[in-house]
């Protein structure tokens, strides 16, 4: 859920406050000044050292930090968790006994320890450590243990084990969000949506106004294809919170599969004017306008995409196909161009430059686009097929055949390319030679017949065609 404004505020003070603090501390050590600084704010700079990726900076705060209060079990424990990151296990287990003795009761310690075990691949003992103090432990400390336990199933990849320990979780701290997000990447793993459909009603039974449960609960009826179900859950989301961005942007997504792009355009229209405008959401309302043959509007929507990503290789393409379903095709070949140079290794973006300079009757722009394509991958048989009818086309008969006797060699499945050999030996008058490769076709793979029809009008009206074919269907 979003802060509100005054507390983003707040939060922009102290964060100006905290790096005011850390440059005070950085000069002291610097000048070789005396530092006293008191518990807190230690804690406050070790903090701010590991959230921008300093760990030597903290491990050497946390040094200083003992030297000052040396009977401080949570500076030997913060000292344990960046020695475990750095693999220096029997230092870390040092302090984590040190920490111990002086108390034992402290939850940090129990998780430290079971990290420390999990680093070391003792998964067991770890699992004992946790549930051991879950029978002791007061129910405020159960979801940190809980989510612990995820943590080391997860380790193992225990998927069902993590679901357990997760739900777990969320019975102690129903406002759980860490547990609920990561419930989600389960389901998601695991695709149990049915049971978990049952879990968030009973939870939203209990306290209808936990935004992640219902946003869990719509994604499950969208992975059971209950579009409806999913969109009211997703409405409840937005009634809760209207400021929850994903929620607008995933209901869209739903209205734009059951095609109701009117109502998908609205719903992701509110999601740019809640957060950070995201280029994504720009593209997804294009399209909506490309579904609803409105071209123009389409490319509006792809051109404020560019505006947040001026290297966004799908809007640059998007917008050259608007322009070919215009039949304004120089515009169209402008625009794919520019997305194949930001991703040049896109063999689709070249696929469409080809048939748009077919469609133009430019045969040897389009046959350079897929003899270098073949050169570059050859791994696809339509690249080899396109390449021989637009040689065919580009009236290169022979070299038209020669092209598929080569791809026929190279490849193991090779249906595709005897049908589209029959096609063109047909479309040349080699009726007897045609009807050999068709026949050799048709007893590879029967369903992909349908490319001698693309190729060869002229073969849908031929009997001894369609009886063949006939012959080999099941």
């Amino acid at each position: 859920m979003y802060e509100d404004e005054n507390s983003e505020n707040e939060w922009g003070k102290d964060e100006f406050e905290i790096i005011q603090m850390v440059s005070d501390f950085e000069k002291a050590i610097k000048n070789q000044q005396a530092v006293f600084f008191d518990h807190d704010k230690y804690e406050q700079i070790i903090d701010f050292y590991e959230d921008n990726h300093k760990k030597e900076s903290a491990l050497d705060t946390v040094e200083l930090a003992l030297i000052q209060y040396p009977y401080s079990s949570t500076f030997m424990i913060r000292k344990a968790q960046l020695l475990i990151e750095k693999g220096a296990y029997d230092e870390a287990e040092e302090w984590i006994n040190k920490a111990s003795l002086l108390d034992g009761e402290d939850m940090s310690i129990c998780l430290t320890r079971a990290d420390l075990y999990v680093w070391q691949g003792k998964h067991h003992e770890a699992i004992k450590i946790v549930k051991d103090f879950l029978e002791k432990a007061d129910d405020e400390d159960k979801e940190d243990l809980y989510l612990e336990l995820a943590d080391i199933y997860e380790d193992c990849e225990r998927y069902d084990k993590v679901v357990y320990c997760l739900k777990k979780a969320v019975m102690f701290n129903e406002d759980s969000d860490e547990a609920l997000n990561r419930l989600w990447f389960c389901t998601e793993l695991l695709e149990n949506y049915e049971l978990m459909v049952d879990f968030y009603k009973e939870l939203i039974d209990k306290n209808p106004y936990i935004v992640l449960a219902w946003f869990n609960l719509a994604h499950c009826y969208v992975g059971l294809d209950l579009w409806e179900k999913g969109i009211e859950a997703f409405e409840y989301v937005i009634a809760i919170d209207e400021k929850f961005e994903d929620a607008y942007v995933d209901c869209a997504d739903i209205y734009f599969n059951l095609k109701n792009y009117n109502k998908a355009i609205e719903l992701y229209l509110s999601a740019n004017t809640l957060a950070r405008v995201s280029k994504e959401v720009y593209f997804q309302v294009g399209l909506c306008h490309e579904k609803l043959k409105l071209p123009n509007k389409a490319r509006t929507y792809y051109r404020k995409a560019l505006t947040v990503d001026a290297e966004y290789d799908e809007a640059f393409f998007r917008i050259g196909e608007t322009y070919k379903s215009e039949k304004r095709y120089r515009e169209a070949i402008s625009s794919i161009e520019r997305a194949s140079k930001i991703y040049p290794d896109n063999v689709y973006y070249q696929k469409a430059l080809a048939e748009i300079y077919i469609i133009l009757e430019e045969y040897n722009e389009a046959v350079k686009i897929y003899k270098e394509l073949i050169e570059s991958d050859g791994s696809k048989k339509w690249q080899w097929i396109d390449l021989a009818t637009t040689l065919y086309q580009n009236d290169e008969k022979d070299e038209s055949i020669e092209i598929l006797d080569e791809a026929i060699s190279r490849f193991k499945k090779k249906a595709e390319l005897f049908y589209a050999k029959s096609a063109i030996l047909y479309n040349l008058g080699k009726r007897k030679e045609s009807i050999e490769n068709l026949e050799q076709g048709l007893s590879l793979k029967f369903k992909h017949h349908y490319i001698i029809f693309a190729i060869s009008n002229q073969m849908k009206s031929d009997n001894e065609v369609l009886n063949l074919i006939e012959q080999y269907k099941i």
